[in-house]
């Protein structure tokens, strides 16, 4: 199943307000752009639209892409665009333009509508040969001129292929049962705030640390050294080009007190630049798992796969030239194996495109030719990805197939080459000051969108090592609760998460409880049990299936099933 291209879906977002115009003509129209895998129109209308109406925009949009209208690019002064949205009734537009830096303003016209447009190209709209309006909610976004503003957002989407919008709209029913919110909720992983804030209940920190210690342990088997700060960055200690710390500035948060500012950690900026600085040799390994800042625009906001915090855990290597291969090939690999353990389908990316105004261009060819061979010897297969540039350096990402079919970020590898000529990182080596490269990498990416991808691919059935409770056991009366806490001993003394469920409920209650947590397995005790020294369990996988089975081997069978991470850990050590 393939998406259709962003500019494309672009396109059709302005189609869609075209005919969300004319269908209502007392319609404000605030912003439509393209998402993952379809389109968007952010309205305010001054009457309710439900989902029923879907059908008729349906309709009037596929009529719109067959038969296009005359669509053409179209400049304009900033001023005179200004004016020109405010005459038409369009105060979002107006205020955007507005606020721009831009003198020229890239338009877009469809017969008698007009938008704002920035794309490289106008692809033809009659290509799609299916289109479906999915769903028609409210949401709360921030513009930089109204603040807050709650708008109805009408999504669909588009493909070139009949067979690949159905194949889409069946994933897409099964889709919205097994989203990460509802699924979280269900397991008492975390309670949403809002659309950008939630709160890690037990089970859900049980989860989050798990995943962190397998990222923290293959780090440290590999050499790197764990480093911590107090949250915030002065920022005086950086010396960035004026060109380079406008960009940070846009990417971070920052905070002033007493007349000081200060930067929250952020995935552009990390405390290891100055724990390196205290060291003379190479290489220098650190990794940090704290919680990363990220200025995404509420607008772009999807739950645990796209917020503006994450607890990320991430690595940075500081080498020489000669020390470059092996350490890349090194980092490549525990990206590799970690992925393949968590069992996610993913694909590898080299961004190798500099802009205009990158860091340390002249080092950029050499980079480059060191991720290719380094990608080569791990076996990886890759694409060269030309369409988006970067300014601090190459880079590889491994993009996290979920349920749609659509890519998310996740393990990242970059050449950190601002860094490098931005720090006073230096070594002496045979009479003169050599520079190391830096290079930073994770092998998770955002925790929280690793956990959000993890539970949806596996509707919130998670690998036996990683349940935040592995078993559960209810005694079936007051008789038999000493029994109840023997066997829990017995347990937890093969390093295994088990809790024992003392509420007066009905069992049936209780077990169904258990069961929409996902905890693997249910043991069951009452008198017979406890008289014969045997257990009653049942596991989520075969919910029918009672099994009467001796202590001692059920004991066994955990520890074979929790083995595969006694062996991870073991080899991490």
């Amino acid at each position: 199943m393939n998406f259709i291209p962003a500019s494309l879906r672009l396109l059709i977002s302005k189609l869609l307000g075209c005919v969300l115009r004319d269908l209502f003509p007392n319609v404000q129209l605030v912003q439509g752009n393209s998402n993952q895998f379809g389109f968007y129109y952010d309205c305010l209308f001054s009457q309710p639209i439900t989902e029923e109406l879907l059908p008729l925009i349906e309709e009037r949009l596929w009529q719109l892409c067959k038969n296009p209208p005359l669509i053409q690019e179209m400049h304009m002064m900033r001023e005179n665009a200004v004016h020109f949205f405010q005459h038409h009734g369009q105060p979002f537009h107006a205020q955007l333009v507005e606020n721009m830096e831009e003198n020229i303003v890239e338009l877009i016209r469809i017969a008698d509508f007009y938008d704002l447009y920035s794309a490289q190209e106008v692809p033809d709209p009659a290509v799609i040969k299916a289109l479906k309006m999915l769903s028609c909610d409210e949401k709360e976004i921030y513009h930089p001129s109204f603040g807050k503003v709650r708008v109805t957002r009408i999504c669909g989407i588009a493909f070139l292929q009949r067979d690949e919008m159905k194949a889409f709209l069946k994933r897409w029913t099964s889709y919205k049962k097994k989203h990460h919110l509802e699924l979280g909720k269900e397991m008492e992983l975390f309670l949403p705030l809002d659309e950008a804030s939630w709160i890690w209940l037990p089970r859900g920190e049980s989860l989050r640390k798990a995943i962190l210690a397998w990222c923290e342990n293959g780090y440290a088997a590999n050499g790197y050294q764990k480093i911590g700060m107090t949250g915030l960055l002065p920022v005086e200690r950086f010396t960035f080009k004026p060109s380079f710390e406008k960009k940070i500035r846009e990417q971070t948060w920052m905070i002033e007190k007493e007349e000081e500012e200060y930067i929250l950690p952020s995935k552009q900026l990390s405390p290891a630049f100055f724990a390196a600085s205290a060291f003379q040799t190479f290489p220098l390994r650190f990794f940090e798992s704290e919680t990363r800042f990220a200025g995404n625009a509420s607008e772009k906001l999807e739950g645990l796969l796209k917020s503006r915090t994450c607890e990320m855990s991430q690595a940075s290597l500081f080498c020489l030239t000669e020390q470059v291969l092996d350490e890349l090939i090194s980092s490549l690999q525990f990206i590799e194996k970690t992925v393949k353990v968590f069992g996610f389908e993913a694909q590898w990316y080299l961004y190798p495109k500099a802009e205009k105004n990158a860091a340390a261009k002249k080092q950029w060819p050499q980079a480059i030719a060191f991720l290719h061979e380094a990608l080569k010897l791990c076996y990886l297969d890759y694409q060269v990805e030309e369409t988006s540039s970067s300014w601090r350096g190459p880079r590889i990402e491994v993009k996290l197939v979920d349920l749609l079919n659509r890519q998310w970020k996740g393990p990242q590898l970059e050449f950190d080459l601002l860094s490098s000529e931005s720090f006073a990182l230096a070594s002496q080596a045979k009479g003169q000051q050599i520079t190391p490269w830096v290079i930073r990498w994770t092998a998770l990416g955002s925790t929280e969108r690793w956990i959000a991808l993890l539970i949806e691919q596996n509707e919130g059935r998670l690998p036996f090592w990683l349940a935040p409770e592995q078993v559960r056991i209810f005694p079936v009366g007051e008789k038999v609760m000493e029994y109840a806490k023997k066997v829990q001993g017995l347990i937890k003394n093969q390093d295994l998460r088990v809790a024992i469920d003392k509420r007066q409920h009905p069992l049936a209650e209780k077990i169904y409880e258990a069961t929409r947590q996902r905890v693997p397995y249910l043991v069951i005790l009452g008198d017979k049990e406890e008289r014969e020294n045997r257990l009653t369990v049942r596991s989520f996988d075969d919910k029918t299936a009672k099994a009467d089975i001796a202590i001692e081997d059920f004991l066994t069978y955990l520890r074979k099933e929790n083995l595969f991470q006694q062996n991870v850990d073991d080899k991490e050590r």
